[in-house]
C-alpha cells in the first residue's frame, strides 16, 4: 500500500457524512491534509492563520449550518489553541470535527521545539478521540482505520452532538502528491442511503414496519434529506401504507411509515 493512502481515503469517508466545510490553519506538518481537502471539489476550504479564531469560526459555521465542520491545524501548540472552541462545542452540543497533524511518535520525546504529546488534549471536552496509526501498510489496517473514523464521526453526530478529535502522525517528506483513491473503497452504508435501490430493497424486503427516528435535537438538512429518500424508497416498494410525520420544537422530527 502506498504511503499516505490512508490520508487519501479520509476524503471520501468524511464526504459520506455530509461534511462540506473545512477550516484550514496553514502549517507544514499538515501539508498532506491541506492537499487532501483543497484538491477535492467536494470540500469548501477556508483559510485562517490564527488557530483560536479558526476554532470559533468552525464552531459558528457548524452551529449556523447545523452540520459537522472540520477544523484542521498543524502540530505543536497550534493544537492547544483550539481548546476554547472545543469546550464551547462540547457544552453547546455542536458537531465539530478536529483534525490535527502530528509528528511520528518516536520524535515526540526529543525535547525539540513544538513537539508535544497531542494524545487526547481535549479529553474532558470531547466525545471521542482517535490516534491514527503510523505506518498504515496493509489493507486490514486501512479497513480498521476507516471503521474507527466512521465511529468517531457518528459519535459527533449522535445526540447529544459534540466535538471529536483525530490526531494524525505524518512523516516526511510532507510535500508530495497523494495517491489516488482505491477502487472499491466505497462505504456500503452510505451507498444505500444515497439511493442504491437494489441494496435497499434487499435490506428491507422482509420488513413490515420501517421507523425512521431523526434525533432529539437540531438535525442537519443533509440528514433529513437522506432519511426522506430512504422513506420514499421504502414506500415505493409497497402499494398500501400509512405515514405519520411528527414535528417537535426546533427541528426535531419523527417519521414513521407503517404498512397496512
Amino acid at each position: 500500500m502506498r504511503r499516505y493512502q490512508h490520508i487519501t481515503e479520509l476524503g471520501p469517508l468524511l464526504k459520506s457524512f455530509g461534511i462540506r466545510h473545512v477550516i484550514i490553519c496553514p502549517g507544514s506538518r499538515n501539508a498532506p491534509l491541506i492537499q487532501l481537502f483543497t484538491a477535492n471539489k467536494a470540500f469548501h476550504c477556508h483559510s485562517l492563520v490564527d488557530e483560536r479564531s479558526a476554532g470559533y469560526v468552525a464552531l459558528g459555521m457548524a452551529r449556523q449550518l447545523q452540520e459537522p465542520v472540520v477544523v484542521l491545524t498543524t502540530s505543536g501548540t497550534a493544537v492547544l489553541n483550539l481548546a476554547p472552541a472545543v469546550a464551547e462545542a462540547y457544552h453547546q452540543h455542536i458537531p465539530l470535527v478536529v483534525i490535527t497533524a502530528d509528528r511520528p511518535p518516536e520524535k515526540i520525546t526529543q525535547f525539540n521545539n513544538q513537539r508535544l504529546d497531542q494524545r487526547a488534549p481535549f479529553y474532558a471536552f470531547s466525545k471521542g478521540f482517535y490516534q491514527f496509526p503510523l505506518p498504515v501498510k496493509h489493507p486490514e489496517d486501512l479497513l480498521q482505520l476507516s471503521e474507527r473514523v466512521q465511529s468517531l464521526v457518528i459519535e459527533a453526530l449522535s445526540v447529544p452532538a459534540g466535538p471529536v478529535h483525530m490526531n494524525i502522525p505524518l512523516e516526511e517528506p510532507l510535500y508530495e502528491a497523494l495517491p489516488p483513491v482505491l477502487k472499491g473503497s466505497g462505504y456500503k452504508a452510505q451507498e444505500i442511503i444515497e439511493g442504491d435501490t437494489l441494496a435497499f430493497e434487499e435490506l428491507t424486503s422482509d420488513m413490515k414496519i420501517l421507523i425512521l427516528v431523526l434525533g432529539t435535537l437540531n438535525i442537519s438538512t443533509v440528514l433529513i434529506n437522506r432519511a426522506l429518500k430512504m422513506l420514499l424508497l421504502f414506500l415505493a416498494m409497497r402499494k398500501r401504507y400509512s405515514i405519520s410525520l411528527r414535528n417537535f420544537p426546533g427541528k426535531r422530527i419523527l417519521l414513521q411509515s407503517i404498512n397496512v
